[in-house]
């Protein structure tokens, strides 16, 4: 066992520097470091004999903790997966771009990706209309919104078609402020964010009130997926905590 966890260890802390180098533009990569401490210190425990040496209430409280945060781990990722491959509807009244990291040369890759995908949508979908959501973090040069509104812009969506929503900083906001500028009671509306991102996301669009929203799931990096489920579930739980989900 002692191995294993020094094997996982090392798999924790080459995977989160691969991450850093590659300028994710968030600072998660640090639990990939923290993960890594924690395997490498339970190696040694093993290892050494100190475990073993453990009272054996102390062993199995120990032992128990990270089996329920990898069965919680596991649940989340089910849920994810389910949501991850979401279908569009045609002809919704609004779909809501979802906003991410915007660097100095552009959107980021994340960014780019639901871009692109409600670009597609809006040339197949003439009349619906398009919210772009995300206010401007310490890190961005500009709002996401305006960032996101350009690159549609430029993509051949029409400007009138595209409403800015540049004040918020979570998912949460991202679809409460979104939904007051969105005038029918009635309207069909459409979320357009990453296929990792798009359980949390209609949960929360539904406990907001949008109704029965629909996704419209955007492709993501193969090479950030452990990244991005690992951040998503601590996100799920989180917001479960919080009550807005």
């Amino acid at each position: 066992m002692g191995i294993v966890l020094a094997i996982l260890g090392a798999i924790c802390l080459l995977y989160g520097i691969a991450v850093l180098r590659v300028s994710s533009g968030t600072g998660f990569f640090m639990v990939w470091f923290v993960l890594a401490i924690v395997l490498g210190f339970g190696a040694w425990a093993v290892l050494s004999g100190t475990w073993a040496s453990l009272p054996p209430l102390l062993r199995d409280g120990s032992a128990a903790l990270p089996v329920l945060a990898l069965a919680a781990f596991v649940v989340a990722c089910l849920h994810i997966g389910q949501h991850s491959h979401a279908a569009s509807k045609p002809n919704l009244d609004y779909i809501i771009v979802l906003g991410a990291q915007v660097r100095a040369d552009g959107p980021s890759i994340v960014l780019r990706h639901r871009l692109e995908t409600a670009a597609d949508y809006l040339a197949a979908n003439h009349e619906t209309r398009c919210i772009v959501s995300g206010g401007q973090g310490a890190n961005e040069p500009e709002s996401e919104a305006a960032a996101m509104k350009r690159f549609l812009v430029q993509s051949g969506v029409a400007d009138g078609r595209i409403l800015l929503e540049d004040r918020s900083t979570t998912t949460r906001e991202n679809l409460a402020l979104s939904s007051e500028l969105i005038d029918e009671q009635d309207a069909s509306v459409g979320i357009v964010t990453n296929d990792f991102h798009m359980f949390r996301a209609l949960a929360m669009a539904r406990r907001l009130g949008l109704g029965d929203p629909v996704g419209i799931a955007a492709p993501s990096s193969r090479f950030f997926l452990p990244n991005n489920l690992l951040r998503e579930s601590l996100a799920i739980a989180k917001a479960l905590i919080r009550g807005e989900m």
